[in-house]
């Protein structure tokens, strides 16, 4: 039996597949980048110019309804302070979105319109207890029912309060609604 050298197979093996009917190919353009035509609803929140509340739009993220509320402690843009704006919403305040209509805010993408017996209730909880200013519970109430289905706000300013009672029925828990500040718009 004769042995076959590793350099002959080698090149065996590379001119039979050297002619296997594939074509080399050259870089191909694929045309300009893919855009989006979708572009996101901006979001209102409410802020203070002058003691008076005033809408401001700002961009909107798709899938998060809720961003308005969460705009409220975002600190104010440059732009927005040129034009003399400001917020009422206390500096230390970190936002919790609780529930809506009985429901996790982090498990709805997209509010539909109302349903039969909805509230449109958003809890929000302040994350710290004491009082606030009168134009900081208009921002948030305004700010709020500026979001398609919210109708009314459940503030909730003493998160360590007595567990044992609905969220709602504790000292500290405020419904707001914006017609309730309609003297500061």
């Amino acid at each position: 039996m004769t042995r076959v050298p590793a350099a002959f197979l080698t090149a065996v093996v590379l001119l039979a597949t050297a002619a296997c009917g594939i074509q080399p190919t050259w870089i191909i353009g694929a045309g300009s980048k893919p855009v989006s035509g979708y572009r996101p609803e901006p979001v209102t929140i409410y802020l203070v110019k002058s003691d008076r509340l005033v809408p401001v739009r700002r961009p909107g993220l798709p899938g998060h309804p809720f961003l308005g509320v969460l705009q409220l402690g975002v600190p104010i843009t440059s732009e927005e302070r040129r034009a003399g704006l400001s917020t009422a919403i206390p500096r230390d305040v970190r936002l919790l979105l609780m529930e809506f209509d009985g429901e996790s805010p982090d498990e709805i993408s997209v509010i539909t319109p109302e349903e039969t017996g909805s509230t449109g209730e958003l809890v929000v909880d302040a994350g710290r207890r004491g009082r606030w200013p009168r134009l900081a519970l208009g921002q948030l109430a305004c700010t709020a029912e500026a979001i398609r289905g919210v109708r009314r706000t459940l503030l909730v300013t003493d998160p360590a309060a007595d567990t044992t009672k609905a969220v709602g029925t504790r000292p500290g828990d405020l419904r707001l609604r914006c017609a309730d500040y309609a003297d500061l718009r």
